[in-house]
């Protein structure tokens, strides 16, 4: 069994039990890094909301989650032992817990209309934080996210904006373009994200510019390449909102004024696939993809020395492309990573 001084030492142990960061528990979670951040170092107590959101993706049954709720908002004086789910036992003493704060206050921020991905995100940290650091420089208000199909460009843009819901007040809007093909319904798309309507002998333009003066906004334009004879009209729009910011996701860039190019590259790709250290492997972000999602088509798949350099010639095979190795991996049900490599050479010379 465990042993725990404070919920907060509880909440890092079993967030690293599932190899999880902080970003990646609050991305789960729908709430800002910082309040990972403070509820682990024990300077915040969670509020009810956050507790319960905390003991049900951490515990399996009603009664475990109740106790994580009342560790979590009671707190403890002495070690705390946990059952193997992670539920702490009802014989914790209680004592005054961290500072609090209201109810809901920084606690669970709204996601926008951000969509929710199924999968974790593996490998791409550093890129997130670059993009949401650009966003909230002074210098940038477009940024472009370049690179082939398949490269990520989408789930990076959408784990950046993750990040600056909280920075933009909620102010945050991702618009799909893959199904328009009409460069001049962009704006349209732009006004109904944030509910302006058409309004009768007005240009949308005109109307959307008045609209979008008065606070911080982040929009976020997925597959730009299909409509990209509108990036006139997005520069013109930001030029008359000065809080507005785009990041756009795109096969090429913009290339209008302002814009700030950021190419996405493959993942980390193993350099030797025979020689290379199991471990150095097993830590390589595209191998940990493939596994992420060979697991997920075949629970009982796992990573050993024995198919380890398959695995890695797979990856290096399909050049480090996120989606590709996703789409090989999800076969692991059926074929061995030796017969996929073997497939691969075969079709794609």
């Amino acid at each position: 069994m465990d042993h725990v001084e404070s919920f907060g030492q509880w909440l890092r142990q079993h967030r690293r039990s599932r190899d999880l960061t902080q970003d990646d528990l609050a991305y789960r979670l729908n709430c800002s890094v910082e309040t990972v951040r403070r509820i682990e170092l024990g300077t915040r107590r969670p509020s009810k909301q956050m507790a319960e959101l905390l003991a049900q993706f951490f515990c399996p049954t009603p009664e475990e989650q109740a106790e994580v709720v009342r560790f979590a908002r009671l707190g403890t004086t002495g070690p705390l032992e946990t059952t193997a789910t992670g539920a702490p036992f009802a014989q914790a003493r209680s004592a005054p817990p961290p500072e609090a704060e209201p109810d809901g206050e920084d606690t669970v921020v709204s996601r926008a209309n951000l969509p929710m991905p199924l999968t974790p995100l593996i490998g791409r940290g550093a890129a997130v934080t670059v993009v949401a650091d650009y966003m909230l420089s002074d210098h940038v208000r477009l940024l472009t996210l370049t690179g082939p199909p398949g490269i990520g460009k989408t789930r990076i843009a959408l784990a950046a904006a993750e990040r600056l819901v909280a920075p933009f007040s909620s102010e945050v809007y991702f618009i799909s373009l893959v199904a328009i093909t009409d460069p001049e319904l962009v704006i349209s798309a732009l006004g109904k994200s944030v509910g302006v309507a058409q309004i009768a002998g007005r240009p949308i333009l005109e109307t959307l510019k008045r609209h979008l003066q008065d606070k911080p906004r982040l929009f976020v334009l997925d597959n730009f390449e299909h409509v990209v004879e509108a990036a006139s009209v997005v520069a013109e729009l930001l030029h008359a909102c000065p809080l507005v910011k785009v990041v756009v996701t795109s096969r090429e860039a913009l290339h209008v004024r302002g814009e700030r190019q950021y190419a996405v590259l493959p993942l980390e790709m193993p350099v030797d696939t025979l020689s290379i250290p199991f471990e150095a492997l097993s830590k390589c972000s595209s191998v940990e993809l493939f596994v992420e999602r060979a697991q997920a088509a075949d629970p009982s798949f796992k990573l050993t020395e024995e198919n380890g350099p398959d695995v890695a010639a797979i990856c290096a095979r399909l050049d480090g492309l996120p989606l590709a190795i996703e789409l090989a991996a999800a076969r692991a049900n059926l074929f061995m990573p030796h017969e996929m490599l073997d497939r691969l050479e075969s079709r794609l010379p």
